[in-house]
């Protein structure tokens, strides 16, 4: 079965600090590694999440046929259309928010808004990682802020990590907004196991397996790990073999093909 990787890091050794601080030689010489780690999984294409926009112009395209490119949500620092056509350029068309590691408190929202209503009018995706934990769990209300970019745009919106612990308040949002997926990446691996795997199962059947995808969120999860949790999961869960090859590839590759050239 070929898979799609929804998100995943062009880092090798988890590290938040690495995520930003990665440059052009090592992005380049890692997503060589990346290309060896798809190919020995059959991997056919996988979405490489860039928290560093200064790697963006440099992004040779010859690299389409392995990798889609998402890049951090930078709405403090970028504000112009101009970014955005650099990116479009670049053939990078999904932003991501990741509220814990940029800090984005409710004061951040409407600079958020505006960004993603530009984001919105040229065409791109938008992604939110919505695991829920960290040192600043009670400082950051993740799915809120969720809402409030749903409340605002119909671009189509991944919550990556589907929510984590909070995986059914984040389907009592999807279900009221029919552009929201859920990627599986980090928080399939962490709670197998728990209640929350169970959740997860009754989530997929009740808003529709057409709106998961698989994500590793390598390498703070292995690829292969992931792989193996995810298809563990889906054959525990009684889901079919042509819902598995949705989950795995085919939901992934027919949204992003909407966006990405």
């Amino acid at each position: 079965m070929q898979i799609l990787d929804s998100f995943l890091h062009p880092v090798i050794k988890p590290s938040e600090d690495g995520l930003f601080n990665i440059s052009n030689d090592l992005l380049f010489k890692n997503l060589e590694y990346l290309k060896k780690q798809m190919s020995f999984n059959n991997i056919v294409k996988s979405n490489v999440i860039l928290f560093n926009n200064e790697l963006v112009e440099s992004l040779p395209l010859n690299y389409k046929d392995f990798f889609y490119f998402s890049v951090l949500a930078s709405f403090r620092e970028y504000k112009s259309d101009d970014y955005f056509e650099i990116l479009i350029k670049k053939n990078v068309k999904n932003i991501v928010f990741h509220p814990y590691l940029q800090n984005i408190k409710k004061r951040d929202w409407n600079d958020c808004v505006e960004f993603v209503k530009k984001a919105e009018r040229l065409g791109f995706i938008i992604t939110i990682c919505t695991a829920y934990g960290s040192k600043k769990i009670y400082d950051i209300d993740i799915l809120p802020f969720a809402l409030h970019i749903a409340n605002n745009v119909k671009s189509p919106i991944i919550f990556s990590h589907c929510g984590g612990l909070k995986i059914l308040d984040a389907m009592l949002i999807a279900e009221n907004f029919k552009n929201i997926y859920f990627d599986t990446s980090f928080s399939l691996s962490y709670w197998v196991g728990s209640s929350v795997e169970k959740d997860i199962a009754f989530v997929i059947n009740k808003i529709g397996v057409n709106r998961f995808l698989f994500g590793s969120d390598f390498p703070f999860v292995d690829i292969s790990k992931a792989i193996e949790d995810q298809i563990i999961f889906l054959n525990k869960w009684k889901f079919s073999s042509n819902e598995t090859e949705l989950v795995m590839k085919i939901n992934a590759e027919e949204l992003f093909s909407r966006f990405f050239l």
